[in-house]
This record gives C-alpha cells, structure tokens and sequence, in this order.
C-alpha cells in the first residue's frame, strides 16, 4: 500500500523504470470497476477467457475494488491494460490501473491497487469459481518471466524431432506491441547449432497479412539446432522469438 504514493520512490531511481509517472501521494477511495484499454483485450495477461467477448464481459462483472492510488500518464515504453472509468491523470486522461512496459532487458508490471483479492473472494462469494483470479496473475507471471507461448514472437514447429533428410518446418506468428497481429514488415530468421554453435542459415522473410509466415530448411546432419526469428517493425528494439529442435540419424 506504499509502492506508489508514501512509498517515497518519486523522483528516484525506481520511479524511472516504472512504465507510469508518479504523483504525490494522492488517493481515491471511491468503489469502481476498471475497465480494459484497447491494448488490454488483446495482452496475454488480461486474457481470463479464450473468448474475446466473454473475456470483456468477465471483465465488467468482476467486484469493485475500494479505490486507487492516483498516478500520472503512462510513459512511452508502457501500455495501460486497465484504466480508471472516471479518475483522470493531471493531463486528463483516464488514470491507469495495470500498466505494462520493458526497461532495459527487463520487464515491469503496475498494479496501482492493493486488493485484487477481491476479484477472488467476492467472486466465488457470488457464486463464481477462483479460476479467473489465479489465471490473471499466472498471466502477469508468466508474461514477466518471458514465457515462450506469451511473446511477440512465437515459433511452431510441425516437430520437436526431425528425421535426417526430412525438412524441418515452421510456423511463425508475429505480434504488434498490442498483441494483435503484425500485418507487414519483415523478419530475420537464423539457424544454428544448439547452443551457440555455428551458423548454418539465415534469411529475410515477409509478414503476411495475417501477422504470420512458414519457414523451411533442410538440415546437413543430424544435431540439435536453434531457430531464431528477430523483427524490428515495431520500433527500435527489435522483438525475438526462439526455439530449440532436434535432428536425428536413420
């Protein structure tokens, strides 16, 4: 309950990696319901039900949470996921209640509340089930401990193990800083021997328009490999996505 107004961090180091701008303390403790951002109906993290349209709806019916801490506007490299439906930054826009962002190598999360444990008690109280709560934060988790599923980039292979002489295939999808897909622009696919061996192929492919593309390449020899597909249509720092297959003997 201190990390964002008597915490003390304005001003400091820590107020610097944090993807929202701190405020002097302020706090609303008016009941409210937050609701999802545009960026946040497609983020991993605030993705509750597969379904897009239950997802939002489950969103509108979680309890209310008994207030806020008053924050400033996000900072460029932070997405608002959940925002306040009438407190206003001192810019005038809706105050962020779940912000993302990267810092350095890094990853940050904002939660500007100190009782999501209402999204889990009060709902089972109602008549619910604890599933969304837990999946909510094993989302957050998971997106901060960057789990392969949940990046920008994420790599499918037709098999984790090929035969010798058999293509090794890929499917790749490629997503905006929204989570929704890329629809054009180009990536950089490099294969090398695991772990940090050798490199045996590179190549520059299109985006379709769907935000995907298919990969083939022929091994030499049976080994393990890794694939690494790198983009940069998304600003300077480019986004990567990796995975490791195998290529056995006859």
């Amino acid at each position: 309950d201190l990390s964002f107004g008597k915490g003390g961090y304005l001003g400091t180091a820590v107020e610097s990696i944090l993807p929202l701008k701190l405020n002097l303390g302020q706090i609303d403790t008016k009941p409210f319901r937050p609701g999802l951002t545009a960026a946040g109906k497609h983020h991993p993290i605030t993705q509750l039900l597969a379904d897009p349209k239950a997802n939002r709806e489950m969103w509108k019916n979680f309890p209310k949470l008994q207030g806020t801490n008053l924050v400033g506007d996000v900072k460029a490299h932070g997405t608002a996921l959940l925002e306040h439906p009438t407190a206003r930054t001192p810019s005038g826009r809706p105050v962020p209640i779940l912000s993302v962002g990267h810092y350095g190598k890094g990853r940050v999360l904002s939660l500007t509340v100190d009782d999501s444990w209402r999204w889990n008690f009060q709902q089972v109280g109602k008549g619910g089930t604890q599933a969304p709560y837990y999946r909510f934060w094993n989302n957050a988790i998971r997106w901060l401990i960057r789990d392969p599923e949940l990046e920008r980039i994420r790599i499918s292979s037709f098999r984790s193990s090929y035969r010798w002489g058999e293509s090794a295939r890929f499917r790749i999808r490629v997503f905006n800083r929204d989570y929704r897909p890329q629809r054009k622009g180009k990536v950089k696919v490099t294969i090398q021997e695991a772990p940090k061996g050798k490199v045996l192929h590179k190549s520059v492919l299109e985006v379709q328009t769907d935000g995907s593309l298919h990969h083939t390449w022929e091994p030499r020899k049976p080994g393990k490999y890794k694939i690494r597909v790198e983009s940069v249509v998304s600003g300077p720092n480019p986004i990567v996505g990796e995975s490791l297959f195998e290529v056995r003997g006859l």
